[in-house]
């Protein structure tokens, strides 16, 4: 019993000490900034930081900062990221023009015919809370986020 006990004792000894001596790699932490250019203007920082081989642990935004890591987070490389920007149309992206293609007969014929249209929900007219309804955002981030989930 005295051996198991000593034994026991000198492999936790060993353990100690060599969990003390492992230095951990630090953690790192990248925040991008916003609006909508400058936002834009990181995906040559995290092209940079995929060419140095480093790896990202937090990563945080705001506005397009905020997209933009979030790609970057699903497991986009940088020169990914830059080639979605370069193939995205942002005309339409943020236009409130819904595809014709993806309307039913009976939508297309009141599509776009009224200069003002205001929503009318639970027997109240509702303002929208937004310049931007985001409809075709709102597609495009479920096209690029749809094979992370």
């Amino acid at each position: 019993m005295k051996f198991l006990f000593t034994l026991f004792y000198c492999l936790f000894f060993v353990l100690v000490v060599s969990a003390q001596q492992t230095n951990p790699r630090p953690k790192i932490g990248l925040t991008l900034s916003g609006g909508g250019a400058k936002g834009l203007a990181h995906i040559g920082i995290l092209k940079a930081i995929d060419s140095a081989g480093l790896t990202i642990d937090y990563i945080t935004g705001t506005s397009m900062g905020a997209i933009v890591g979030a790609l970057y987070a699903a497991g986009y490389s940088g020169n990914e990221i830059e080639n979605l920007r370069n193939d995205i149309d942002f005309d339409v992206l943020f236009s409130n023009n819904v595809p014709l293609k993806t309307l039913s007969m009976a939508e297309k014929l009141q599509y776009s015919r009224f200069a003002i249209e205001l929503p009318f929900i639970n027997n109240k007219i509702r303002l929208t809370t937004g310049v931007i309804t985001g409809q075709e955002l709102n597609l495009k981030f479920s096209e690029l986020f749809f094979s992370c989930v």
